[in-house]
């Protein structure tokens, strides 16, 4: 609602994607905390509803995950492939152990996957509609965003490194993981704008992040961080003598 308010408000077709929804996830933020501090109970009301669900979904993930690996084919597959039983473990205390993370990172990831539900209604939008909103979404390799922006990292890590706060080392996570999100989506697009991938090796890409997401999503948050004062698509390339 907010996003579309803001876009009724001002009719500019050169506008582009991401600062109108960083705006409107703003505005929705401040007016979620008002509605919050209203509602009885205020909000610890609210995190407990938000625990609550939370739970819920990941009993509901556990059930389905032991009903997977309990699985004659599973099973037999586990015996020939001993890691795979650790991997499932592995699996499985992280589901348990997301309830609270995600009480505490509840805004942050709201946030997200609002900005992922604005950006694909702006995607079919523009296939489907014919009146020019703003600028269609570019590809991956081009995202990019104000550099200022950076300070939402380096804000978030200050103040998850404060000592003996919770509240206000909440806040920090939250915003180290929001803008460090936008930072790893960056940086992928550094590195697809560098190595230039064909169908095959973007599949394996996908593969490996699925399989090291861990691993990879540290390195592209530094390639986006780095990319800041880099700005490594705006260097021209070198090309080889032969």
């Amino acid at each position: 609602a907010a996003f579309g308010v803001l876009v009724a408000a001002r009719r500019d077709v050169a506008a582009p994607f991401l600062p109108r929804a960083l705006r409107a996830i703003a505005l929705a933020v401040g007016v979620a905390l008002l509605v919050t501090v209203a509602v009885p109970g205020g909000p610890a009301r609210v995190a407990d509803g938000i625990a609550a669900e939370a739970g819920r979904r990941a009993e509901e993930s556990r059930t389905g995950w032991r009903q997977m690996t309990g699985l004659p084919e599973w099973q037999n597959f586990v015996a020939q492939n001993p890691s795979a039983g650790q991997m499932a473990d592995l699996v499985e205390a992280q589901l348990t152990s997301l309830p609270a993370s995600a009480r505490s990172l509840f805004p942050a990831l709201a946030a997200l996957e609002s900005l992922i539900a604005l950006a694909l209604a702006w995607a079919l939008y523009h296939r489907l509609g014919r009146a020019r909103i703003g600028p269609p979404l570019a590809s991956v390799r081009e995202f990019r965003f104000n550099d200022h922006m950076v300070w939402g990292v380096v804000g978030g890590l200050a103040l998850l490194l404060i000592p003996g706060v919770a509240i206000v080392r909440a806040i920090g996570a939250n915003l180290l993981l929001f803008f460090g999100a936008l930072y790893t989506i960056r940086g992928v697009g550094v590195f697809m704008w560098m190595a230039s991938p064909g169908r095959m090796a973007t599949g394996a890409l996908v593969v490996l992040a699925l399989l090291f997401w861990n691993v990879l999503g540290v390195m592209a948050l530094g390639l986006g961080v780095g990319d800041t004062r880099l700005d490594w698509r705006n260097r021209p390339r070198t090309r080889k003598q032969t």
